[in-house]
């Protein structure tokens, strides 16, 4: 865990035990920044589709008969009647 991931979890506990949607971020006396919870909710989206991206990409590109038939295959669907 890097610093700005140290910041992100204060910020998200601090949320959460204040019970605010909005933060301000001082450096002295001057504000800098008002990150929001919507804010934390993106970063933490863009983590997933980073993690998820190469993952997605390469089970879309592979060519069928090398696995991806197989995944989709195995895939549950659901229908509606």
């Amino acid at each position: 865990m890097d610093v700005t991931d140290d910041i992100i979890a204060d910020a998200y506990r601090t949320f959460r035990r204040c019970g605010v949607r909005r933060l301000p971020v001082l450096e002295g006396h001057r504000l800098v920044g008002v990150p929001t919870v919507d804010d934390l909710f993106l970063d933490v989206f863009q983590h997933l589709a980073d993690l998820l991206g190469p993952v997605a990409g390469t089970v879309l590109k592979e060519p069928p008969g090398d696995g991806a038939t197989e995944l989709m295959a195995a895939a549950p669907t659901t229908r509606r009647g």
